[in-house]
């Protein structure tokens, strides 16, 4: 039996416990040769975005998006690492009570092993206890900011977290998850903008 000392430590250190998001395209990793393609509504491909291009396009009427090279894992693997933000995730790994999770724009990859390998051989993160969320699954015309403010919403609404962190370089995403503030008044939000060079700094909005 736990004596009330060990209770409350255990409670204390439980109540610090801190998540930590980080986006994937644009913050630990730049895109190479990889495009969000436009297609009009006769199906054909109009325009090919970069990574920065289509974090603030918008479609035409009758346009929709082709995402298929961000879900090539082989496309993926040329990606160049941003080793600020990597090194920034080792760190916060090594720590307790601190958890990791990735959340991207992306939707399932065509190779989930190739995908994965490139986190632990290419950039170097272990990814035993890291689970990367895939907005690009969830279906709906939610914004793709609103649909990873959702991931973390469902991921921190039953956890025992007293902080909660988001690293993108993507301000509308980090808009987004900071509107989350009210729904979860015991806990601290940080939102960090990263920039291509792996520099970031806290966002208020």
């Amino acid at each position: 039996m736990k004596s009330f000392l060990e209770y409350i430590q255990e409670q204390t250190s439980l109540s610090e416990s801190s998540m930590h998001f980080f986006d994937i395209d644009g913050t630990i990793a730049i895109p190479q040769d990889v495009h969000v393609h436009v297609i009009n509504k006769q199906g054909k491909r109009v325009q090919s975005l970069s990574h920065s291009e289509f974090n603030t396009h918008k479609l035409e009427p009758e346009q929709k998006y082709d995402f298929s090279d961000f879900r090539s894992a082989k496309k993926f693997a040329k990606s160049q690492p941003i080793m600020r933000v990597i090194q920034k995730i080792k760190t916060l790994s090594a720590k307790k009570n601190n958890s990791i999770a990735f959340n991207t724009a992306r939707a399932d990859l065509d190779n989930k092993d190739e995908f994965l390998n490139t986190f632990s051989n290419k950039f170097g993160i272990n990814m035993n206890n890291i689970h990367v969320h895939r907005a690009g699954n969830i279906t709906g015309d939610a914004s793709i900011a609103k649909k990873k403010a959702e991931i973390i919403r469902n991921k921190i609404k039953n956890g025992n977290y007293k902080h909660v962190s988001l690293y993108d370089d993507d301000t509308s995403n980090l808009d987004a998850f900071l509107s989350l503030k009210k729904e979860f008044p015991h806990m601290n939000f940080n939102a960090h903008h990263v920039d291509h060079t792996g520099r970031f700094r806290r966002y208020t909005g």
